[in-house]
């Protein structure tokens, strides 16, 4: 589809990395975020029209008690304006299908989080029961990590908030798992693995993200229920960036997904564009998987993926490197390439590897396997 020239600008601010007006403007190199030292626990200095989100953690257990990560996104969000307005046109247009006006706030609205105004610089004091301490400052994309260490006592899950200013009297919180070093986690991919997004097909993946509700891969959610019930523990990894980041812990809800952790891609307007962030997730995925496997040094992992990108390398990698730590690797078909094409594929990537170790299905109904033990 032709779009004006005057126009065409706004898509690609989208799609191929530009800069819209209303989204966060390249500035000073900042210092990355950084854990601050203990001291005394004073408010964030966060301002009234900033805002957090965290992003859902694993705890480990010390000696001294548990080490938790913390990760929140700071930001301030950007009112309606024309740039938004025309950008959920070109979508609409791009789509070259009608859109009603449900759709079309719905565009808008998941649009928002990719045009707000990461804020730098910002000392979070983070509170988990009786325990207040400043953990991190944010850095120029927004991201604060830093780590917080609880008390034996704590329970399996909690809350953590952020300290405000007085007078303040918002409630910005989010959950924390603490999780023992044994025992078995699944580590799921997102994108059609829980998801459908057909990340394969660029216009598909523009439609799924932006204008039409989340909808669940079938089966997946019943069979991790399932085996939430024989005591799994959920880590979910994604090439997905950080601003959907709300739709994607609504899917979770809505669909009955059991909670877990999140590992989401930074975001700037300036690092590339939104495609681009979705794609080679052996930078990303890999490495996230990698550092979780080694985080817990008696854990197993059964590793759930897809067939559309390149869930398999990455899968068959950790096989070869870590097979004595990887239960069982399932992938889900997406049905993006011919059944013969598939095996092939399949056959090559995960040849030398005993046939056991893989299985492919459509529908997560197909499986009926018990968790590995630990």
């Amino acid at each position: 589809m032709k779009f004006p020239h005057h126009r065409r600008w706004i898509l690609g601010a989208l799609l191929l990395g530009g800069c819209p007006a209303e989204a966060v403007q390249p500035g000073p190199e900042d210092p990355p975020a950084e854990t601050m030292p203990a001291r005394a626990a004073k408010p964030s200095n966060l301002a009234s029209d900033e805002e957090v989100r965290f992003i859902p953690t694993f705890g480990t257990k010390t000696a001294q008690g548990w080490s938790v990560p913390i990760e929140a996104w700071v930001f301030e969000p950007e009112d309606d304006g024309p740039v938004r307005a025309a950008t959920v046109k070109l979508i609409e247009e791009a789509m070259e299908t009608k859109v009603d006006a449900v759709t079309s706030k719905r565009i808008a609205a998941n649009l928002r989080p990719f045009m707000v105004d990461n804020e730098r610089g910002k000392r979070l004091t983070i509170r988990a029961e009786s325990t207040t301490t400043q953990v991190c400052k944010s850095g120029s994309d927004g991201r604060c990590s830093g780590v917080l260490l609880l008390p034996q006592t704590s329970p399996a899950t909690l809350e953590v908030s952020v300290v405000l200013p007085a007078g303040d009297e918002r409630h910005f919180a989010g959950r924390v798992f603490l999780l023992p070093d044994e025992g078995v986690s699944v580590l799921s991919d997102i994108d059609d693995t829980i998801k459908i997004t057909e990340v394969h097909d660029k216009a598909r993946l523009i439609e799924n993200t932006f204008a039409r509700p989340s909808r669940a891969c079938p089966g997946v959610a019943a069979l991790y229920r399932r085996w939430a019930s024989q005591g799994a523990a959920f880590h979910y990894v994604s090439n997905s960036p950080l601003p959907l980041l709300g739709a994607i812990e609504q899917l979770i809800d809505d669909a009955g997904y059991p909670p877990g952790s999140l590992q989401l891609k930074p975001f700037r307007w300036t690092d590339g564009s939104f495609l681009d962030l979705l794609a080679a997730p052996e930078d990303h995925k890999q490495q996230v998987i990698t550092d979780l496997i080694e985080q817990f040094e008696h854990r197993r992992f059964v590793l759930v993926g897809d067939t559309g990108e390149r869930d398999p390398e990455v899968y068959a990698t950790l096989l070869r490197s870590h097979g004595d730590r990887v239960a069982k690797v399932y992938l889900r078909d997406t049905g993006s390439m011919p059944n013969d094409a598939l095996e092939a594929r399949l056959g090559g990537v995960f040849e030398g590897l005993p046939r056991t170790s893989w299985t492919v299905f459509e529908d997560a109904s197909e499986i009926q396997d018990e968790l590995p033990a630990s």
